[in-house]
């Protein structure tokens, strides 16, 4: 059963700024199990996860989730919420890298994500993430799942916009 729901708040469940968790956000990309266990455990202890969440791993730009998946794997592990795997797109080159070679970013509706599944009724979707960068990836979630609340490592404050 897909619900409607209502926009999420403002609100970024987070660890802090890109500038302390960036080096942790960074390393989780690489999938080493330990470095995911250690994410997961202090995001597991350290946010204020909803009991009725349901996390919701980012897709990479491979256009499923990987290592987000990892990672929310490691913190259903600890605190006990599902996960659903719902959100997809076509691979495409990553936001990183078009920042890195100084091009332009697209419209967060071009990047194509879309859901593959329904969102069950009653749950506080958690979007989880490594890092909330630009905000272009979390815009184009929340633009499928209006209700989402960002779960992610680090946030870069200098640059993100949602």
């Amino acid at each position: 059963m897909n619900c409607t729901s209502s926009p999420a708040s403002s609100r970024i469940l987070t660890l802090g700024d890109w500038s302390l968790h960036g080096d942790l956000a960074r390393r989780v990309k690489g999938g080493d199990p330990s470095v995911i266990r250690e994410a997961a455990g202090m995001m597991a202890s350290a946010l204020a996860l909803p009991p009725d969440g349901v996390l919701i791993p980012m897709p990479s730009h491979l256009g499923r989730a990987t290592d987000m998946l990892l990672l929310s794997q490691a913190i259903s592990a600890l605190s006990g919420l599902p996960v659903l795997d719902i959100l997809c797109g076509p691979e495409r080159t990553s936001v990183h890298l078009l920042k890195k070679a100084g091009m332009p970013l697209p419209d967060p509706s071009a990047l194509g994500l879309r859901l593959h599944g329904d969102l069950p009724c009653g749950v506080t979707p958690l979007l989880v993430d490594n890092v909330i960068g630009t905000g272009l990836t979390m815009k184009a979630a929340l633009a499928l799942v209006p209700s989402g609340v960002p779960c992610t490592l680090a946030v870069d404050t200098r640059r993100m916009s949602l």
